[in-house]
């Protein structure tokens, strides 16, 4: 802040975890596990903790299930 004095102080972030409305459905989840296995992850404790992840964290179901779901897609491959 000395050499900026025009510089704006740093403030400490807190993120923040938008709850889903609705619990993770099969079909959700099975597509995340399938673009998992796609993309090689085969460790189980990593495997759970995305999956309670996107159970908890609405930002990261919509990125997993979107990763998912163009994985699926014709001519995409979700890496």
């Amino acid at each position: 802040m000395e050499r900026y004095p025009g510089a704006i102080a740093a403030q400490p972030f807190t993120p923040t975890v938008r709850r889903p409305a609705s619990p993770l459905s099969a079909e959700d989840e099975a597509a995340i596990r399938a673009w998992l296995a796609a993309i090689g992850e085969t460790d189980p404790a990593t495997i759970a903790e995305v999956i309670e992840h996107c159970r908890q964290d609405q930002d990261a179901r919509d990125y997993y299930v979107g990763q998912a779901r163009m994985r699926e897609e014709p001519g995409r491959t979700g890496k």
